[in-house]
This record gives C-alpha cells, structure tokens and sequence, in this order.
C-alpha cells in the first residue's frame, strides 16, 4: 500500500507540475501578447485613429480620385506608421507649378498602386529614390491612384493636362498584371464585373469609350482595423519575411497545417492564364493604343515609355510554393508555370510593334530576395531600390 501511495503520489505531483507550467506557459504568452499589443498601440495609435480616415473621393468618370490633404495611416504589410500627402493636383507628391520649372526636365511616372506605395513613406518609394539618382537636374512626379488600371491612368493623365499641368519630356507608364482586369471593370479574382469601376473600350474611330462607375459607398481606406491585432501582425509578419527568405520554412509550416493559404485566386492567374485571357489582353491592347496615341497627338515633345512591374508570383520563390498546392485544382495554375513571362512577352510585343521604349524589372527583381511585401504583395523598400536604379539607366542613365 505504501509503495502503490508513493507512486500515486508521485503521479499527482507530476501532473500538477505539468499543469502548473502549462498555466505558467499560458500566463506568461498572454502577458507578452497583452505587451507587445500595448507597446504598438502606444507606437501606432495616431496612425490607426487616422487611418479611419479616407484619402479617396468619388470621381465620375474614373471611379475614385485623391482627396488633397495630409493624412497618417498604419500599414499592416510593412508593419510602420505611414504619411500620406496629397498636393492640389490630387497626386501623392510635394507642391507641384503647373509649368515645368526653370533649369528642370520633368519625367511623370504614371501608374497603380505601386507606384503610390501605400505600405511605404515617400523616400522610400522608387520615384523618390529616381529623384535622388537624378539629381536636382530633374523633376520625378508621381503620378498614381491604387486600384487604377490603363483607362484610369490616361483620363487622369487628361485631366491634369485639362487643367494646365505639364507633364514634361517624358511620360512613363507603368503597367501591371492586373490591368487587362482594371480596364474591363472586372474584380480580380472572380473576373466579374465590378460596378465601382469604370469599364474602358476603344471604338473604331479610334475613341476612348467607358461605361462609368457607381459610386462606392464602403469607402477605400482601411478600415476597422482596432479589430486587428498589431502584435499578432507583427509576428506574422516576422515569420512571412523569414519564409520569404527560406521557402523551406512555409514547407515546414506546410506539413504540419500551419502554411497560409492563397485567400483567393492571385489576379495574374485568373487574368492571364485560362480561357478568354486573349480578349482581355485585347481590350487592354487597344487602350494602350489609346494611350500611344494620346501622347503623340497632344503632347508634343513629350515621349512615352511603358515599364512592366511583374507580379510576385512570377519573382519570389515562396508565393509560388504556395501556389502549387491548387496545381491540381484549377487547370490555371499549372498554365502560369508552364508560361510565366507571358504578360511581358505581350506587353514587350505591343511596344515594340509601336516603336516604344520598354522596361522590363522582372530580372533584376528576380536576383535579389526580399523584393516585396509577402502579405501586402507590394514593392519593399529593396524592390523599390532596385526598381529606382533600373529606370534611372534605362530613362535616364543612358541620355
């Protein structure tokens, strides 16, 4: 009885250790959740109180435009607190004359959201890091909205132009794969029609053509965000840079169920791969057609260049081990693998045919790691470095 008491005992004793280091283990992850949750938000707390606030307003013809004024926002994928100002012009940017100034040569890049770079504070977006390669020699103006596609980008080029601003000796056009969707008012993934965009056409007198948005009423701005946790996104965000970084950790994580999932179908795959990918290239071809057009009609002087940002899917390793779990679910994903490069190749093709200048990034940003933000699916401060230098040799490098 003796013995059978003493093992008993011994058994309790175990088990409340175990209870006691399990609870001990609980407590301790929770006071380190509660602190690090309190630290950020003490950091961060005028950047989310701001961030309810939206830079976006309706625009008529384009969807939504660039509210001018100075707001702070909190960006999840880059895990910072961000500025965000608008000038009169509606453009992210300093104060800019109408005219170009005396002494200057003003380039105007001209794009979606990575040219804005939402995730990233003005010096570190590639068209500031092209100011400060070119020198005081030379005027880089951003020209950019989020969410705009081709047709968005030309009428906000017009109504600039409309209003009296120059936009130099060079227009650089920067094109993503999500255009072909943007230009026909199509969501992303699902490829239906979005009625918040604007859907664009080219008739045959050679016209710009579009069916006008509605009004979107849930806003564009981040929102509800006090209901994320930026300590939880701080982690997250630290073990998203690490499997960017060493693919073999998301294929650890992979194993045991802890891998994220693809939320939906990435845009370059549902875009441009699959059936009726032609028609879609097709209608984005004629705007870019518009746009050549445009530049060459009304703005004398001026010169155009089309500069291709690829997708991250085609550039870092680990969003294409993601992919590959739906390889045997949807016959797209293996029709991207098989051929990858085939928005460029489009693209590099129209532009040779009309004799304008092309920049390609996806090589150089394919030698490096780290190029983007793994949640956030934009250009790091890396990428944009790398993205700054390329333009600088090919737009201005080699003058």
């Amino acid at each position: 009885m003796s013995m059978d008491h003493s093992r008993g005992a011994r058994v309790r004793l175990g088990l409340a250790n175990t209870a006691l280091v399990l609870v001990s283990l609980v407590v301790t992850g929770l006071l380190i959740f509660v602190a690090g949750e309190a630290y950020f938000r003490i950091k961060f707390g005028d950047a989310i109180d701001a961030a309810e606030t939206s830079w976006y307003e309706f625009d008529e013809r384009r969807g939504w435009r660039l509210k001018p004024g100075e707001y702070a926002s909190f960006s999840f994928g880059s895990h910072r607190a961000v500025e965000v100002s608008i000038n009169d012009w509606g453009l992210r940017d300093r104060a800019l004359t109408a005219d170009v100034p005396a002494g200057k040569e003003r380039i105007s890049i001209i794009g979606d959201s990575f040219v804005f770079s939402e995730a990233l504070n003005a010096p570190n977006r590639f068209t500031d890091k092209l100011q400060n390669l070119a020198g005081p020699g030379y005027e880089i103006v951003n020209i950019s909205v989020p969410g705009y596609g081709t047709g968005q980008q030309i009428r906000m080029l017009e109504d600039l132009v409309s209003r009296g601003f120059q936009v130099g000796s060079k227009v650089i056009l920067v094109f993503f794969t999500n255009d072909i969707q943007d230009n026909l008012g199509l969501s992303y993934s699902s490829l239906k029609p979005d009625s918040s965009k604007p859907s664009f056409r080219v008739d045959q007198a050679g016209n710009l053509q579009s069916i006008n948005p509605k009004e979107n009423t849930k806003g564009r701005g981040g929102k509800n965000i006090w209901k994320r946790s930026l300590f939880f996104n701080f982690l997250k965000r630290r073990i998203e840079v690490a499997a960017t970084r060493f693919p073999a950790i998301f294929v650890a994580l992979d194993t045991v169920g802890l891998a994220p999932n693809v939320p939906r179908t990435p845009g370059i795959v549902a875009g441009w791969y699959g059936s009726g990918w032609e028609e879609r290239w097709s209608a984005t071809q004629d705007v870019l057609g518009y746009v050549a057009n445009y530049v060459r009609t009304q703005l004398p002087g001026t010169e155009l260049q089309i500069a291709f940002v690829p997708s991250p899917l085609q550039v870092e390793d680990v969003f294409q081990v993601m992919i590959t779990r739906n390889l045997d679910q949807d016959s797209r994903y293996p029709e991207f693998f098989r051929d990858m490069d085939r928005p460029q190749r489009m693209l590099a093709a129209f532009a040779a045919e009309r004799g304008i200048p092309f920049i390609d990034m996806t090589a150089p940003l394919r030698e490096a790691t780290g190029t983007y933000f793994p949640s956030e699916g934009h250009l790091s401060e890396l990428g944009s470095d790398i993205a700054a230098r390329v333009l600088y040799q090919d737009v201005i490098g080699g003058q």
